[in-house]
């Protein structure tokens, strides 16, 4: 969109210390005042993205990650309100970070974002997700979920840094099932988990082990289905949308589409690669982009444009769903996860690469419109605040 500002990409060092923390009073005072702000003023100001953006004399410092020397952020994901930012990293802990208030430039000044709240989960961190309708005036709303290994699905507080809930799956042996993906639907009302060749439904008001159904994702006998773990889900972000259908990926290079209502898979896309590891709707909902591990490309589906002579996707009864175009990034020859994200105008996507680069997509016509070299090491996640012109990686 040519008429909008030129995009603010803003840097700011994520000060992580190792001492338990506590939920700071800017935190507080933001949560609180948060319902009495100008809700103009939090509208999205949207991206205009220049091929040739200006250098910004960008400020940095250096943080000490104890106690493990070689820890590292693995993912960052901002809140849907763009309050604050939670980042998970490879010491098993997520940190919550908070935007500072309206006046407090210390933190702008300096480029650091200090550490507000601390958990540690018990193992590996698979996945994790925010509670879509979070709102910082409502501390009620404001929880993410968690999938670790070898431990259920945790739902924590983000202002107490508590744990609220659990979800268990258990497999034939009545043994705890691992979870490596999990996704809330559109409203929140429903949680999504995917493991080994399933999906399993829950109620989000009803945590424990009764869940309110599931689905095989393989089938021995047909051969047909995605086959071995479930390593990402997603819904449509625009509810009026079809807000039941979503998509899984699997590490076997398909993704998936679902009926949440009628626990039915709709068609199968065969990316052709060696595992789908990221997805993303379109703001619109009518389209889908799936990245993959050791490959360059994302690529760019349209869910409505189904024919009975296409190549790239299929279902069932043989009809197959259109790719409309790919997007070339760096991720060939590396087995991360290169996340990327779509901004809530809908009009441009951004990725990052294992050359330590950041590239914009104009979604349209699907053209790289900038790139920018920020880290000299793999660049594995970003994410685009919802409501301000930042971006987190």
């Amino acid at each position: 969109d040519a008429g909008r500002d030129a995009p603010r990409v803003v840097r700011c060092t994520l000060r992580m210390g190792h001492e338990q923390a506590q939920p700071s009073a800017a935190a507080e005072q933001q949560r609180e005042g948060a319902a009495s702000g100008d809700e103009a003023a939090r509208q999205h100001q949207g991206f205009r993205v220049d091929p040739s953006p200006a250098a910004a004399p960008w400020k940095t410092c250096t943080s000490s990650l104890q106690p493990t020397p070689n820890n590292f952020v693995r993912g960052a994901l901002w809140s849907p309100d763009g309050a604050c930012l939670l980042a998970h990293a490879d010491d098993n802990c997520y940190r919550l970070f908070d935007m500072p208030l309206q006046g407090e430039d210390s933190a702008q000044e300096q480029g650091v974002l200090d550490c507000a709240l601390k958990i540690r989960e018990g193992d590996g961190i698979y996945d994790c997700q925010w509670y879509p309708c979070m709102q910082a005036a409502d501390p009620a709303t404001c929880c993410f979920l968690s999938a670790a290994k070898s431990h259920p699905v945790h739902l924590f507080d983000a202002v107490s840094g508590n744990l609220r809930c659990s979800y268990r799956t258990y497999d034939q042996a009545d043994e705890l099932a691992p979870i490596h993906s999990l996704s809330f639907n559109s409203d929140g009302s429903l949680l999504v988990c995917g493991g080994k060749n399933k999906l399993t439904f829950f109620n989000t008001c009803r945590p424990g082990r009764d869940h309110v159904g599931s689905i095989g994702t393989w089938s021995k006998g047909t051969k047909e289905g995605q086959r071995g773990i479930i390593s990402c889900i997603t819904f449509p972000s625009y509810v009026a949308a079809s807000p039941s259908i979503f998509a899984a990926g699997s590490f076997d290079g398909r993704a998936c589409l679902y009926d949440s209502l009628t626990h039915e898979p709709l068609f199968v896309l065969e990316h052709g690669a060696t595992g789908v590891t990221h997805m993303r709707f379109s703001a619109c909902g009518n389209y889908i982009f799936t990245g993959a591990r050791r490959d360059d490309r994302i690529l760019c589906w349209d869910i409505r444009s189904v024919t009975s002579n296409g190549v790239s996707g299929s279902s069932s009864e043989g009809t197959q769903v259109a790719c409309i175009y790919s997007l070339a990034r760096s991720s060939a020859s590396t087995n991360q996860r290169i996340f990327f994200d779509i901004e809530p105008t809908g009009a441009h996507l951004v990725s990052g690469g294992q050359d330590g680069g950041v590239r914009w997509y104009e979604l349209q016509t699907g053209t790289q419109v900038a790139a920018q070299e920020l880290s000299a090491d793999c660049l594995s996640s970003v994410s685009i605040n919802p409501v301000m012109p930042l971006l987190a990686w």
